[in-house]
């Protein structure tokens, strides 16, 4: 330790300090704390307090669980004298502990603040009086301070000069601070009702967004760690919202955290795509197809595993905002044009730049009945049937995966290069002939596992496979490896089967579930009128760079897949 003494007092200059190190002023001792930092700016294991009322700062070791030795400071910072524990474990978190005097007597007190709701208890320090192990009493007299935010935005300054700690709260989202003094009228205690509150600043005492994150947070599914409270304005903040009230902000932060969970599992995998895999082939097309563009959908991926907690402290991460609405201001809650086969649209993007001021996500009312990403995985892999617990669709609509896939539409993410164009939800196209034999043309939006599956089949694209350009490809690849290492031991979930690759010359109609069949000569055969009625008059609407066209003649042949894959494939067909 080496301790550089300030001088102001004495030389009325802020510039000279008095440099004291080991044998020159300062004891010769160790001052060595042998407990290591953890992760978070607070959790750290030395403090300085004056604990024994001198008037000067001891030296404190504390560990994780708030233990503490102390070297008490004593003949004017030139004796140190060991004390083995001054503060029994009260079984709290380091990172939410400090050391402030409450009370006014001279001695710090132990505080310790919920870093949810902000409610401080404190430990009034009563002195050198050995009690319970320690060399040190501690009087216990619970929570003290009722919180006004979450515990990361509270300080406990002593503003006012009167020796007692105040309780001071920062807005994180908008730099305005409220001030509850700490008056309390003797030095025997912190009475009832003597902080009163007086404003520095304009402003509330907790941020709507902050309380809805951590609300979120608290009873949400993301585990992999806690969410230090450093970053926890930081990443209310990346969320701006337009008409959405506090229950819609809980459920919306809800699904951006569980996003969290497809983000951590593909980041580590992203490097190392195994492109012969059954989830890589069926959902990002064989490498034939898509072997020119293998390192564009890489870049995706590695793009869209920074929008969670893991990266809000890079530069520039923050210098945009997600626009976020419950508006509905396109009138696409529902929309036929938009996922019609499932009847309801859960949540939809505009805006598809790299400006993410023009871009924003509105949640339909239809979203907050969308479960969890690991409440659906619980669910399904317990079932006794296999073609429940085998089929993707079944873990395909969550709150989580319902967030991932937008976010695949922001510029920030789909701009691999400035030859990728922007993801979408693409459209087929199939070609078919109606009761009195004219060629007529149908359409589906490539979305969920079946229809997914069955672009993955096609080539195109500039030769390269329309898997990189569509979002729900990109996004069920992720979901499929999910479900298959966390919640089916490492058993890929094969359903709903794919359409089956056709040798070179097939001379047999290629199904696509109980949809549609494609047929040799080019055509195909509607199996279900009512599933392309509703999208009859979005066709004329779509744009080239925006449809596939799907027949015979582009489908993906058996010989562009593995051996492995194929014999994985036909015993799963072999079952159906």
């Amino acid at each position: 330790m080496e301790v550089w003494i300030n001088k102001y007092k004495t030389n009325n200059n802020f510039n000279q300090w008095e440099h004291w190190t080991k044998g020159n002023q300062l004891p010769v001792m160790s001052t060595v704390c042998e407990q290591k930092k953890r992760i978070g700016v607070f959790d750290v294991p030395v403090w300085f307090a004056d604990i024994d009322g001198n008037g000067l700062a001891d030296f404190l070791c504390m560990e994780p669980d708030g233990r503490t030795w102390a070297l008490l400071n004593s003949n004017g910072g030139r004796t140190l004298t060991h004390h083995s524990q001054v503060k029994k474990t009260e079984g709290k978190d380091r990172a939410n502990l400090n050391f402030v005097d409450v009370n006014g007597d001279g001695l710090d007190d132990l505080i310790w603040t919920n870093k949810f709701n902000g409610d401080t208890a404190v430990w009034y320090n009563k002195g050198p009086i050995p009690a319970s192990g320690s060399s040190f009493s501690w009087e216990n007299k619970g929570v003290v301070y009722q919180g006004a935010a979450q515990g990361l935005c509270q300080a406990f300054p002593d503003l006012d000069g009167n020796g007692r700690a105040d309780m001071h709260v920062v807005d994180a989202l908008t730099n305005t601070a409220t001030t509850w003094f700490n008056d309390c009228g003797d030095a025997g205690g912190d009475d009832a009702n003597t902080l009163t509150v007086s404003a520095v600043q304009p402003g509330p005492a907790i941020s709507e967004n902050v309380e809805a994150f951590m609300a979120a947070l608290h009873e949400g599914e993301y585990q992999e760690g806690p969410i230090d409270d450093d970053k926890v304005g930081a990443l209310a903040a990346v969320l701006s919202f337009h008409k959405c009230d506090k229950g819609e902000k809980d459920k919306i932060y809800a699904g951006w955290q569980q996003s969290w969970i497809l983000m951590d599992y593909i980041k580590p995998k992203v490097s190392s795509i195994d492109w012969n895999s059954a989830a890589a082939l069926e959902y990002l097309g064989p490498p034939g197809i898509n072997r020119p563009n293998q390192e564009r959908i890489k870049t995706i991926l590695n793009n869209i595993v920074t929008f969670q907690e893991g990266w809000w402290w890079v530069p520039g991460w923050l210098d945009f905002k997600i626009n976020v609405r419950c508006d509905d201001p396109a009138d696409e809650c529902p929309d036929p044009c938009e996922h019609p086969y499932e009847g309801n649209t859960y949540a939809y993007s505009k805006g598809l730049d790299q400006s993410t001021e023009d871009f924003y996500i509105n949640f339909c009312p239809a979203y907050s009945s969308l479960k969890g990403v690991e409440d659906l995985m619980n669910e399904y892999k317990s079932k006794d049937d296999p073609e429940e617990k085998y089929d993707l669709e079944n873990y395909h609509l969550s709150k989580g995966f319902t967030w991932f896939h937008e976010l695949l539409h922001l510029g920030k993410v789909n701009k691999a290069s400035n030859a990728l164009e922007y993801i979408l939800d693409y459209w087929v196209v199939i070609r078919c002939t109606d009761r009195v034999g004219n060629i007529i043309d149908k359409a589906f939006q490539a979305y969920g596992t079946l229809l997914s599956k069955s672009l993955a089949r096609v080539g195109g694209y500039e030769g390269a496979g329309y898997t990189q350009v569509n979002d729900d490809n990109l996004a069920l690849y992720v979901l499929a490896g999910l479900v298959q290492d966390k919640a089916l031991n490492n058993t890929y979930p094969h359903l709903p089967l794919a359409p089956p690759p056709p040798s070179k010359v097939s001379p047999n109609p290629i199904r696509v579930g109980n949809l549609f069949e494609v047929n040799p000569n080019g055509t195909s055969t509607i199996l279900d009128e009512a599933f392309f009625s509703v999208t009859d008059r979005c066709i004329p609407g779509l744009e080239a760079g925006e449809k596939a066209q799907m027949g015979c003649n582009n489908f993906a042949t058996r010989d562009m897949s593995p051996a492995a894959y194929l014999a994985q494939y036909d015993s799963w067909a072999a079952r159906k």
